[in-house]
């Protein structure tokens, strides 16, 4: 995988990492990306990734006040960015 995505329930305040129970049923969210490597002398790569996920059987947990995700991405030397944490996504009462 490049991307890896971890996935984080929050409950009675605090933020814990959930990992699938079932994936059979419920996959892991990481993705696998195209060689991007632009031909030429210039190798710099500038842009906006789009990378749907399926979301579904989430939250596994009916306490959960809101969710958020933790990406980072590694090229193919294996070298690994920086982690970027999305905003904090409200769950509504069940």
């Amino acid at each position: 995988y490049d991307l890896f995505i971890r996935y984080f329930e929050k409950v009675n305040g605090e933020f814990e990492e959930v990992f699938p129970r079932d994936t059979a049923n419920c996959l892991y969210f990481h993705q696998r990306f195209p060689d991007l490597m632009p031909e030429g002398q210039n190798k710099i790569l500038e842009g906006n990734i789009y990378a749907p996920f399926i979301y579904l059987g989430y939250p596994e947990n009916n306490n959960v006040d809101s969710v958020r995700f933790e990406l980072t991405l590694k090229d193919r030397a294996g070298n690994q960015s920086d982690v970027v944490t999305s905003p904090s996504i409200a769950i509504p009462p069940q």
